[in-house]
């Protein structure tokens, strides 16, 4: 505010009668039910399983009769309203390319071209998708339009709130692959856009924790719970375990029903410059901060196959080993496809 009063953007008495918090209320109030914002924001609740070693001698034999724990106040938003919404807005999508192409250079003196790597939207795969989606039947009420790809970049990371503390969020964001990276990389940009935050947490850890600890992503009755179950607290392999299905449970909650429909069969939606374009989202990548989290639970390319098996606790090293995805365009078999 201080730099648009001194820019002269803001005349100080444009400011009579402005009170800040009245205004973050009213902010507060549109971003509940509006969606622009990406839809409003949904309150629910996830089932974690809570597995546990055979020392234990544990009553049930298989994953269906496991334990349950359920997680509540899990945040989230619609990620077909957070797509239309950012696709309609032309501050946040005036950079977007929905015609995608691979770039050369031909250095000075030189006849033959260098490819350049540079974008995500320059890929041999996304050129490829792109492609292969101008091949799909219109719609019939949509005879001429055109077919696009969105790329999306999902991440998510605990984040440490205070210096002092273990107050911590783990929020799970989206970017767009469309976007350059040099937009994507500008704070003042707002790219990355909030999709999901699982719990807030003041788990009964040591004071002196990092914040990425696996216990600081689960709420605060886990331990107890899994205690009353088993008789001992959850190990870390348990806890990291459990971190990871959580975020499985929450990402299947955002994806299923209407998103998948849109997976399939892509969506129309009205762009800034007045026409029509049928959008087929599709995951560029998903950043973790540790190799361990890294499991996807979105639709997979036929390349990459899992077991729930090899994702438990027990046999990280054997999840690790992702093989390279294929170039064409999965079909949707599922969140889990084990």
């Amino acid at each position: 505010m201080a730099r648009l009063i001194a820019s002269g953007q803001v005349l100080p008495r444009e400011l009579d009668g402005y009170n800040a918090r009245t205004e973050l209320r009213w902010l507060n109030t549109f971003a509940a039910s509006s969606k622009v914002g990406g839809g409003p924001w949904k309150t629910d609740s996830v089932k974690v399983k809570m597995p546990c070693t055979r020392a234990l001698k544990p009553t049930f034999s298989t994953e269906e009769d496991a334990p349950t724990f359920e997680v509540c106040g899990v945040r989230y938003c619609s990620l077909v309203d957070l797509l239309v919404a950012k696709v309609q807005d032309p501050s946040f999508s005036r950079s977007f390319k929905y015609t995608l192409f691979t770039e050369w250079w031909y250095p000075p003196g030189s006849a033959k071209p260098i490819r350049i790597y540079g974008e995500a939207y320059s890929l041999d795969v996304a050129v490829q998708l792109y492609e292969e989606i101008k091949g799909i039947p219109p719609p019939p009420d949509h005879p001429q339009i055109e077919s696009v790809v969105v790329m999306l970049m999902l991440g998510s990371d605990a984040t440490h709130l205070a210096d002092f503390g273990t107050a911590s969020l783990w929020p799970i964001y989206v970017l767009f692959g469309n976007m350059s990276k040099y937009d994507r990389s500008r704070t003042s940009e707002f790219t990355a856009c909030q999709l999901a935050y699982l719990p807030k947490v003041t788990h009964s850890l040591p004071l002196l924790v990092p914040a990425d600890h696996p216990g600081h992503q689960l709420p605060d009755d886990f331990a107890d719970s899994y205690k009353r179950k088993f008789d001992v607290p959850p190990p870390d392999d348990i806890l990291t375990h459990c971190q990871r299905e959580l975020y499985h449970a929450v990402v299947e909650r955002i994806l299923k029903g209407e998103f998948e429909e849109v997976y399939k069969n892509g969506i129309v939606i009205l762009f800034p410059n007045g026409v029509h374009r049928r959008v087929f989202p599709w995951f560029y990548c998903y950043s973790v901060d540790y190799p361990k989290k890294y499991s996807p639970p979105w639709p997979c390319h036929p390349a990459a196959t899992y077991d729930y098996k090899q994702s438990s606790h027990s046999k990280y090293q054997e999840s690790r080993q992702v093989p390279l995805p294929t170039l064409s365009r999965p079909a949707w078999r599922g969140l889990r496809p084990w």
